[in-house]
């Protein structure tokens, strides 16, 4: 459930807006209020990158946009910055110019009215040949950790929901959709978890965007090994601020996500 409200224009005034409250309470009244039909135009975009307002209960439309290296139009947003890759931004062993790099994405996104960023990309720099590597930040879980706390710090301070993507094992392009994952618990726990983990418990990051791809034999959004790790052992819970937990993105099948402050 995304909570996104117009605040003093919405007429009349309803408890879900009162950010005196705590989310849960937030959503349970926003939920309540709404009829089934606004509950299922929830459950899918009517245009690339948005969800569906609501507009009897004041609520706009949630608005989206891909973003590794800024904001990705995809012809919807116009002209936007080219930031440099994270593999580079991860190469100046620079904290601060990470965090620096995270404001500005934040005020790229906040001047489009661009509420959600699916950035940044924390998964490992395994093979050579990966066409997404320069998205991620290295193959050190300790440097990409290290650097992924203060860009998402930042973005989130600026008033954008960052998401950390693609939990889990999502190394590669090619035949990401159909090809299984496989590696003992030892690799997973010590170079492929660290970042999302950092992200998590050092960050509080919103959202979490699942693997396109099958980890050892199910796919990351129906693993419940998977999703178990981080809502159990990691912790990933919703934001009082934003009442945003988790968000799975995957090939087919969902998991129910019932963690505090967050719709079902």
């Amino acid at each position: 459930m995304f909570l996104s409200v117009r605040g003093a224009e919405a007429q009349p005034s309803y408890p879900f807006q009162d950010s005196t409250l705590t989310v849960e309470a937030r959503l349970n009244d926003l939920v309540e209020r709404m009829t089934l039909e606004e509950k299922i135009d929830l459950l899918a975009g009517y245009e690339d990158f948005y969800l569906h307002p609501c507009e009897r209960l004041g609520i706009p439309a949630f608005k989206m946009a891909d973003g590794p290296l800024g904001v990705s139009s995809w012809g919807i947003w116009g002209r936007a910055t080219a930031f440099p890759a994270a593999l580079a931004l991860a190469a100046s062993w620079d904290k601060e110019l990470a965090e620096k790099t995270g404001r500005m994405y934040a005020q790229e996104w906040r001047a489009r009215g661009i509420h959600f960023m699916l950035a940044p990309g924390a998964n490992i720099y395994r093979a050579s040949k990966g066409a997404r590597n320069f998205e991620y930040f290295g193959e050190d879980p300790y440097l990409s950790s290290e650097m992924l706390v203060p860009f998402v710090k930042a973005v989130q301070a600026g008033g954008v929901i960052p998401t950390i993507k693609h939990y889990i094992g999502n190394d590669q392009e090619f035949d990401r959709y159909t090809v299984s994952t496989e590696m003992d618990e030892r690799t997973l726990r010590e170079i492929y978890l660290p970042p999302f983990k950092a992200a998590v418990q050092r960050a509080d990051i919103k959202a979490v965007m699942t693997g396109y791809n099958p980890f050892q034999g199910t796919y990351c959004t129906e693993n419940s090994f998977v999703i178990d790790i981080l809502k159990k052992r990691m912790g990933i819970q919703g934001n009082a601020d934003v009442g945003l937990g988790l968000y799975l993105f995957g090939r087919q099948g969902s998991q129910e996500w019932s963690g505090s402050g967050n719709g079902k």
